[in-house]
């Protein structure tokens, strides 16, 4: 292995959580690099429902030492946002690597090897950011295998073409009730 693979921190994951942690280890001068399972940062953010509104202002959405520019609106879009998290990458300078995914973390004597798909690194700390849309499950629903409708998580959904009008009755045996107003 080359000197050119350790770094005293890798951060696994390049969505929010992953490039605050970044921008917060530059500012700190401590030398990092940040792997990205996908083409580019916030991979699973491009990849989530085209309707996507942030529920938060972008007052309080923005990530450490960058706000939002102006013309973005109060509740940025998906777009919006995957936006602002290539504009914060290039404007911090942070060290990114894309299309890298890490395919398992092992702790060697004093330091963590990471083992990826294109090459291994070692690293005195790993920050695990990969977010919760990573690695997505469903529940176990009784009456489910019954259930002759089309079952998907969250993740899965896109736009909503496909599901206007559809009002399949629940299975057999399964009871519903009208939501209470």
């Amino acid at each position: 292995m080359s000197i050119a693979d350790r770094y005293p921190v890798v951060v696994v994951g390049g969505g929010p959580a992953g490039l605050a942690t970044s921008a917060e280890l530059r500012r700190r001068g401590i030398e990092h690099v940040v792997l990205e399972r996908g083409d580019s940062v916030g991979h699973s953010w491009a990849n989530l429902y085209d309707s996507l509104t942030l529920h938060t202002g972008k007052h309080l959405s923005a990530l450490p030492r960058m706000r939002f520019d102006r013309s973005v609106p109060l509740f940025p879009s998906r777009l919006d946002f995957m936006a602002y998290l290539h504009r914060y990458v290039d404007v911090l300078k942070l060290p990114v690597e894309t299309g890298r995914t890490v395919t398992a973390i092992e702790r060697r004597s004093d330091e963590w090897l990471v083992r990826t798909d294109r090459g291994d690194l070692t690293a005195r700390d790993v920050v695990m950011a990969t977010g919760i849309v990573a690695s997505p499950r469903l529940p176990a629903i009784p009456g489910r295998e019954r259930f002759r409708g089309r079952v998907m998580h969250s993740v899965e959904y896109r736009r909503p073409a496909g599901f206007a009008g559809d009002h399949s009755p629940p299975p057999r045996g399964v009871e519903t009730k009208p939501l209470a107003r």
